[in-house]
């Protein structure tokens, strides 16, 4: 039922297409259109994926990419059935089949590329016939870096952010991690590239993981409404601000709603929390289940440390029972099919 909920919430969202401006404004080349994405948002912000995913078929040179994070993110019908690994590998497919007319799209390939081949070495169950049904082009995860390189040296933003912000997630130093983490890094590509898929990567992630974190809300709200209907981190972070009214009017049964149609696509710090108080407390139509709400605080954790978590785990820990914390944690893999 929340999932049908979330349908209406984002056919609520045309409001956040009014701060995209209009298409005219930019001035590109024919090979600079892909930087353009403000008719794949508006589109997006009113719910309207079909017709979103039409345009990028139609004009790949300009929205391949987009075309690509629909099917990433399994926002349209036909994907709905994809469990998160088939959907990112055939995102990724998406993105790899128009990398010859469009660089934002060729430079999602790579990174998909680069994920790809890590889950093949740690034999990810299934990933062999997804790769072989998706058909990516045969390079190693080091030539798809020297691609992305490439493209980032070509002033293209979604290798930027990948190369300068987002590939540092994985690595197991903190101090690596914490590159991540740098405002720095991610604010130049969000402001001068906004419409772009790499300028609204920076802009989700400088919303949704950096000004988040560091309780800057309606910031965070402010950067993240363009992109709401399309990408996770953005969605995930109107979602809080619903929840804690940060910059808007309060409204906890959007913000469960919302919380828990993106965190059913993917993992973000703002959703997984806005959903576990959702369960904490029993909020916006959800049953209260602190079971369910240690789950998310743990998976959160995983994924994003820090004391925002920490603390909600702590509490929890204190009264559940280790039956009930062993059940948390079982149901963890729920949020990761």
């Amino acid at each position: 039922m929340a999932i049908q909920k979330a349908k209406s919430v984002l056919l609520a969202a045309t409001v956040f297409a009014t701060v995209l401006g209009s298409p005219a404004v930019l001035s590109q080349s024919n090979g600079e259109a892909y930087l353009d994405g403000r008719p794949i948002l508006e589109l997006a912000s009113a719910g309207r994926y079909e017709e979103a995913y039409d345009l990028a078929r139609k004009q790949p040179e300009r929205y391949a990419q987009w075309g690509a994070l629909l099917i990433w993110h399994r926002l349209l019908p036909q994907t709905s059935s994809y469990s998160s690994v088939e959907a990112v590998i055939r995102g990724y497919g998406e993105a790899c089949r128009y990398r010859g007319v469009n660089k934002e799209s060729e430079a999602f390939c790579y990174r998909g590329i680069i994920d790809v081949r890590g889950w093949e070495d740690a034999r990810v169950p299934g990933i062999a016939e997804l790769v072989r049904q998706v058909s990516l082009p045969n390079l190693s995860a080091r030539e798809a870096q020297e691609e992305l390189n490439r493209l980032e040296a070509q002033g293209v933003p979604y290798a930027m952010v990948y190369n300068r912000a987002i590939r540092w997630t994985y690595s197991p130093d903190p101090k690596v991690r914490a590159r991540a983490m740098d405002e720095a890094v991610v604010r130049p590509i969000a402001e001068r590239y906004p419409y772009s898929l790499g300028g609204t990567f920076s802009a989700g992630w400088w919303a949704g993981v950096i000004l988040w974190s560091q309780g800057r809300y309606e910031q965070a709200l402010r950067l993240a409404q363009p992109s709401a209907g399309i990408l996770a981190l953005s969605g995930s972070v109107v979602a809080w601000a619903e929840y804690a009214g940060a910059g808007v009017k309060q409204n906890k049964n959007n913000a469960c709603t919302r919380a828990h149609f993106w965190t059913r696509k993917s993992i973000t710090p703002a959703g997984v929390y806005t959903l576990g108080m959702c369960y904490l407390e029993g909020d916006g139509g959800f049953p209260k289940d602190p079971v369910e709400a240690y789950a998310l605080f743990w998976l959160g954790n995983e994924r994003y440390p820090g004391p925002l978590f920490a603390q909600r785990l702590r509490e929890l820990e204190a009264t559940l029972s280790p039956e009930q914390i062993a059940r948390g944690r079982q149901r963890v893999a729920n949020y990761l099919r």
